[in-house]
């Protein structure tokens, strides 16, 4: 909605691997993607922007890469918060980070819904600054080695569990 609203074209599409996909990136030729799909791109889809795709994810990498990394992140034992924006590879989480702001002022009290839509409320001042260190030619930096897998949606189980660290921490 932001983009339409600022007049910046948005193309959604079925397929960020087809080929219709790479007709629209070719037919605008952009330096640069926000990319917010879950869907992995290939070297073909990435290789077409000149700059390349960039994400936003909602905590610290490399912890949480994957599915809901700011729902693991606040799940956790202490919980951190943060945002990272970082190059797209053909790997989960796993391109060169831009930039990465942690949060102090997240509550480890609030409910999850909450704690989105406080990271996401700080999100476009980043990218904006993201944009403008990628336009400054600051190399980002390489992204430290994870043994741990990217993370899936959480089962049952896991939210319950979460439900459980959340009373816990209410009624600390």
């Amino acid at each position: 909605g932001a983009a339409r609203r600022l007049g910046i074209p948005v193309h959604p599409v079925q397929d960020p691997n087809g080929v219709e996909f790479h007709a629209v990136l070719r037919g605008v030729s952009p330096a640069l993607v926000l990319n917010q799909s879950e869907k992995l791109l290939r070297k073909e889809t990435l290789s077409i922007p000149r700059r390349g795709f960039i994400n936003r994810h909602a905590s610290l990498l490399p912890a949480h890469r994957g599915r809901l990394g700011s729902f693991w992140s606040h799940a956790s034992e202490p919980p951190t918060y943060g945002v990272t924006f970082h190059l797209v590879d053909e790997g989960i989480d796993t391109g060169p980070i831009v930039l990465q702001q942690a949060f102090q002022d997240v509550d480890p009290r609030w409910p999850y819904p909450k704690v989105m839509q406080h990271l996401c409320a700080k999100s476009p001042a980043l990218f904006w600054e993201a944009v403008a260190r990628l336009e400054a030619d600051i190399p980002p930096q390489h992204m430290p080695a994870s043994d741990e897998p990217p993370h899936r949606f959480p089962t049952l189980d896991e939210v319950r569990a979460y439900r459980r660290v959340l009373a816990s921490r209410r009624t600390a």
